[in-house]
């Protein structure tokens, strides 16, 4: 058995693909350049605009003073909301006798900053 014999019979109704052109004898790939014809303008300008187009990083800053009572009345009642959660997933451990559980969601609290 020759090597060649292992890839199976030959197909001698093969035909190229519709992506493949044949040139004399020989099979070569189109071009993947776009004709003029096919390029959509607004494709066209995206591309060429590509370092420009990137929104800038976004940076939390704003004019004028910042309210600070504001911003630890907004933390304070963002962690009475996440605590109360937690104190209601462990309840519910603790109702299913899962006390490690339990114990570990508590352990998640957020405490109260000393005022």
């Amino acid at each position: 058995m020759r090597p060649h014999d292992l890839a199976g019979p030959v197909n001698r109704h093969w035909h190229a693909p519709a992506g493949l052109r044949t040139d004399r004898g020989s099979t070569t790939m189109q071009s993947n350049e776009p004709r003029p014809d096919d390029v959509d303008p607004v494709e066209e300008a995206s591309l060429e605009s590509f370092p420009a187009s990137d929104p800038p990083a976004w940076v939390g800053t704003r004019a004028g003073p910042v309210d600070v009572s504001a911003l630890l009345e907004r933390a304070s009642r963002a962690r009475a909301v996440w605590n109360e959660a937690l104190e209601e997933a462990a309840r519910l451990a603790d109702e299913t006798g899962a006390a490690e559980l339990s114990s570990r969601i508590r352990a998640l609290k957020r405490p109260e900053p000393d005022a």
